[in-house]
């Protein structure tokens, strides 16, 4: 099991060594172009790095990145993109935030383009995002009247 970036997503590691590890890991061209690349589940995924940083193989062949024998490097840089990200999302929150707000100002900050697709894909990164960081303790819901708003809790 490699979830995190899609719910039941698998890897498979053959006996020869080869672990094909799907979408478990953003290459670095995505990482780059895409900023806040899609997300189902963000501790899912950190688990998921967890697993590729420990298991062994001769090769590893990601989706999206080259093949390659050390996976530790990719995982890594998609560590530090996790963490950036949620810290981002805690510094906007610092001040309360409707969701489209908060996900406007992500935007603007990676200057990503909007359109259905990126809306879809980053809105719902987000909302992983925003679960997470509500797990930990960092970033609370609360209620504007009417409104959800978003804030940092710490």
């Amino acid at each position: 099991p490699l979830s995190g970036h899609t719910p039941c997503m698998t890897g498979f590691l053959t006996e020869d060594g080869v672990f094909y590890i799907a979408d478990s890991v953003c290459g670095d061209v995505a990482l780059e172009k895409y900023r806040v690349f899609y997300l189902h589940d963000v501790e899912g995924y950190l688990r998921t790095l967890e697993v590729l940083e420990h298991t062994q193989a001769d090769w590893f062949v990601p989706s999206h990145a080259p093949a390659t024998r050390d996976i530790r490097p990719l995982v890594q840089r998609n560590r530090d993109v996790i963490a950036q990200i949620a810290d981002l999302l805690c510094e906007i929150c610092k001040q309360p935030r409707l969701f489209d707000e908060l996900l406007a100002e992500v935007f603007a900050r990676y200057s990503l383009k909007m359109d259905m697709t990126q809306y879809a894909l980053v809105g719902s990164a987000v909302h992983a995002y925003l679960a997470y960081l509500m797990a930990q303790g960092r970033i609370a819901p609360a209620a504007d009247g009417p409104r959800l708003v978003w804030k940092s809790a710490k």
